[in-house]
């Protein structure tokens, strides 16, 4: 049963990944800045590398979508943080 739930989270995240990424970094790119779109990619890309971790140790959630659109904004904040740190040191 591991199996399955592993290779599903996989081809759910590459669902996600086709679908979903280009709709992602422009939600991102908004918040951090037009001059940011690297770091935005960066972020969906760890959200969709966390999804796939965390779906096969817990299995997907109910709304998959919505969780990688919280985790990428969780994401988001904690760069933003960084920035705001490193800005005043």
């Amino acid at each position: 049963m591991a199996i399955t739930n592993e290779k599903h989270s996989r081809e759910l995240t590459e669902h996600f990944f086709r679908n979903e990424y280009g709709k992602m970094v422009s939600v991102i790119t908004k918040y951090i800045g037009a001059g940011n779109v690297q770091t935005a990619e960066d972020i969906v890309q760890e959200t969709l590398l966390k999804a796939v971790d965390n779906w096969q140790h817990n299995g997907i959630p109910n709304n998959p979508q919505a969780w990688l659109y919280t985790t990428a904004k969780n994401l988001t904040i904690n760069v933003l943080k960084r920035k705001k740190i490193s800005v005043r040191v």
